[in-house]
């Protein structure tokens, strides 16, 4: 099993309506697509959870619960997780990502696709707080 994290809407219901019962295992068949009904979705992080929530399911108010994912996985390139098996187990604090968290995010999701050497060294130096100025940004 592995530990992973779960978005609800309040009453513990996730995309169309799908119920989730505290311990209860539910079982999917891994057929098609990670976005489609065969598989469990959560996140490997709460804040990431948080920070493509809006992205992904956009639960207005969402609940965060620890989760627990078993059978077949299958990834997102780490966005999320699917599994054939899952069961929520305990609720947590669900903590809205701040703006530099989404900020962060935003530049190293950036960088991961965008090589000029330039905006690595200005991200470099936003992310370590040494250069956050409009100026800097602009260049």
């Amino acid at each position: 099993m592995t530990r992973c994290y779960k978005l609800l809407h309040p009453g513990l219901t996730s995309h169309a309506g799908y119920q989730w019962v505290v311990g209860e295992w539910k079982q999917t068949d891994g057929q098609g697509d990670l976005c489609g009904p065969g598989w469990l979705h959560a996140y490997t992080h709460p804040l990431l959870a948080a920070l493509l929530n809006p992205i992904h399911a956009n639960i207005q108010d969402p609940i965060l619960y620890e989760a627990e994912g078993a059978g077949l996985c299958q990834t997102d390139h780490g966005l999320k997780v699917g599994y054939t098996r899952m069961r929520i187990v305990a609720p947590l604090p669900y903590r809205a990502p701040t703006t530099e968290q989404a900020v962060r995010f935003g530049l190293a999701c950036v960088c991961q696709v965008y090589h000029a050497p330039a905006y690595h060294q200005w991200a470099a130096r936003w992310i370590t707080g040494e250069d956050r100025s409009a100026r800097a940004a602009r260049a």
